[in-house]
């Protein structure tokens, strides 16, 4: 599914798809997080071009999902980090 076409769908759709994609997921993994940030790594999940789920993110990439970053891997399924930024007055989430 596209990005795109993700966006334009219902909340309970997109519950229902985080839900049937972390039934894949280590248990143990998912008891971390809250409702709101297992949908936030579900949407980072469908955001990437590769089909890792978010257990076998390294524990960067699951922060920087949770900031909204979508992880990357480079040709070799290496992990590819977002460049670090400074904090700004407007935006002070933008510091990983």
């Amino acid at each position: 599914m596209e990005l795109e076409e993700y966006k334009k769908l219902s909340d309970i759709e997109k519950m229902r798809m985080a839900i049937n994609a972390f039934s894949y997921c280590n248990e143990t993994f998912l008891q971390r997080y809250n409702v709101k940030q297992l949908m936030k790594l579900h949407f980072a999940m469908m955001a990437c071009e590769y089909d890792f789920l978010p257990d076998q993110w390294t524990d960067r990439q699951v922060k920087e999902a949770l900031k909204g970053i979508v992880p990357n891997w480079d040709d070799n399924e290496k992990p590819v980090y977002a460049k670090r930024k400074p904090p700004t007055k407007k935006d002070p989430s933008n510091c990983i």
